[in-house]
């Protein structure tokens, strides 16, 4: 948690950085674009430089709350599962491992990934499906120690390399179907949906910009210099002489 929060706070400041690059960008384009604009021009002009630090506010609020949701444990309650002859797996609120204890409390096997149940028996592993698929390929001869069957009747364990724990496990009449632990315990989604998120992180400040966009152009057209220059006023035509008349 504590690098975490370390890593939050310098993204934070390297954002806040980036943005007061962009906000001197604004300044010298709002600056530009209301060269000749008296009236509303010091607030335009602050808007401009605001802009790009409320829009890495905006952003970084809703990548927290986002995060805030999506590490909370209130998506996976804790698991307790009663297996044959006293044994107990558990999970802890908001993990993707447990553990086996023995009759007694003590734990034997931490940090399963995957488990069955047959019978008397217990299979494991401390791999996930496509953890697999990259082991087969580091080690296509096999590795020793991936997986585990638990004997609950006589309390022997033993781990073995895939390929011969699947022979095990159909001598014991048993086709392995080894389920993932997030599987085994309903889950609440928790937060916004990451492209929901997304459109109102980015749509936000998209927004304010083109409503500034489009205030810098009002100011510029509504500018006293350029209707005197276009010879009449904001409000009105320009003027005929009477040879037009």
């Amino acid at each position: 948690m504590v690098t975490l929060a370390f890593g939050l706070f310098y993204i934070g400041l390297f954002a806040m950085a980036v943005a007061a690059v962009v906000s001197g960008v604004f300044y010298g384009l709002a600056r530009l674009l209301t060269r000749n604009v008296t009236d509303g021009r010091r607030t335009f002009l602050r808007s401009a430089v605001l802009l790009p630090f409320v829009s890495a506010a905006w952003i970084g609020g809703v990548t927290l709350a986002q995060l805030s949701m999506s590490l909370s444990d209130d998506g996976r309650d804790a698991l307790r599962l009663d297996l044959p002859n006293g044994y107990v797996f558990t999970v802890e609120k908001g993990a993707d491992k447990g553990n086996i204890a023995g009759p007694g409390g003590k734990p034997l096997v931490v940090d399963l990934r995957r488990l069955q149940v047959a019978g008397a028996h217990v299979f494991g592993t401390r791999f996930l499906a496509d953890e697999m698929a990259r082991l087969r390929d580091w080690y296509p001869e096999g590795l020793s120690g991936t997986h585990m069957i638990l004997d609950t009747g006589t309390g022997r364990e033993v781990w073995l390399e895939e390929r011969a724990f699947e022979a095990e496990a159909r001598a014991l009449g048993v086709t392995p179907a080894l389920r993932p632990i997030a599987e085994m315990r309903a889950e609440t989604a928790s937060g916004l949906p990451n492209g929901l998120a997304l459109a109102m992180a980015l749509g936000g400040p998209l927004v304010a910009l083109v409503l500034l966009v489009r205030r810098g152009i009002r100011l510029r057209r509504g500018s006293p210099s350029l209707a005197a220059s276009t010879g009449g006023t904001p409000e009105s035509p320009p003027r005929r002489s009477l040879q037009d008349r």
